[in-house]
């Protein structure tokens, strides 16, 4: 068995002007990545279930954090949230899929001002 953190991308909703994202990595122990993400999986459905405003976006991201110890079945490791006034599927592009790209929505000329 190998232990496994999966992050996961959830749209909480919105501010004014603003879409609110957080960003929740949970460690699984597992004997593949495979079976890592069906537990993410099952787990993710019993997050929304008890936010049911909240929504995944994205892909999920894995990988093998060589964890030895027991005991950390589940347990988030790290939540953030974000504010963007981006769309969902172009906030997930410009933040996870294009690195060179400013992901908040401000362009280069925009922090210069």
């Amino acid at each position: 068995m190998s232990w496994f953190a999966l992050r996961a991308v959830y749209l909480h909703g919105t501010e004014p002007g603003a879409f609110v994202y957080e960003e929740r990595i949970v460690l699984y122990e597992a004997a593949s990545a495979e079976a890592a993400f069906d537990q993410a999986e099952a787990d993710s459905s019993r997050y929304l279930s008890l936010n049911p405003r909240f929504r995944r976006i994205g892909e999920w991201v894995c990988f093998d954090v060589h964890l030895t110890n027991g005991g950390f079945q589940g347990t988030e490791v790290w939540s953030g949230l974000l504010q963007s006034p981006l769309e969902p599927s172009e906030f997930n592009s410009k933040r996870y899929t294009e690195p060179q790209a400013p992901f908040l929505g401000n362009d280069a000329a925009d922090e210069s001002e």
